[in-house]
C-alpha cells in the first residue's frame, strides 16, 4: 500500500511544485507561496484531525521530536521552495532534493536498523549518478 501512497504522493507534489513555479513567475515571492501552502495545509489536516478524532498530544519527548521536526520541514520548505522557484528547471533543484532519500535510508539503517541490503546500496548508487548527470 505504500507504493501507491508514494506514487499519488509524486502526482500531487508534482502539480504543487509547478504551481509554485507558476505564483513565482507571476512575481509571488517564496514566503508567500509557503504562506498561502502552510495556511491552507494547516486547515486541512486540522479538518482531517477533528474529523477522524485524531490524538493529537502524545509525551513530550514525542511532541518535543515533533516541533522539532516542524522546525527543520519549514527551513527545508522554504529552502526547497527558493530552489524550485529560482531554478531555470524545477525538476533539477528537485532532483537534487530528492536525494534526501539517501540520507533517510543510511540514517534509518544507522538510527532503526532498517534493512540495507546489497540491492538497495546499488540503487542509492545509481540514484546518486542520475541526480548528478540531471544537475550538470
Amino acid at each position: 500500500m505504500w507504493q501507491i501512497y508514494s506514487l499519488v504522493t509524486l502526482v500531487l507534489f508534482s502539480g504543487a511544485f509547478l504551481l509554485f513555479k507558476y505564483a513565482s513567475n507571476n512575481g509571488v515571492s517564496a514566503l508567500s507561496i509557503m504562506v498561502y501552502f502552510f495556511g491552507v495545509a494547516f486547515v486541512c489536516f486540522a479538518g482531517h484531525a477533528g474529523i477522524t478524532r485524531a490524538q493529537i498530544l502524545s509525551t513530550p519527548q514525542v511532541m518535543g521530536a515533533l516541533v522539532l521536526a516542524a522546525i527543520l520541514g519549514y527551513a527545508g520548505n522554504y529552502c526547497q521552495t527558493m530552489a524550485v522557484t529560482t531554478a531555470p528547471n524545477p525538476g533539477c533543484a528537485l532532483a537534487i532534493i530528492s536525494s534526501q532519500a539517501v540520507v533517510v535510508a543510511l540514517a534509518s539503517w544507522f538510527l532503526f536498523s532498517s534493512d540495507l541490503s546489497v540491492l538497495k546500496i546499488v540503487g542509492i548508487i545509481l540514484c546518486t549518478g542520475g541526480v548528478v548527470l540531471l544537475s550538470i
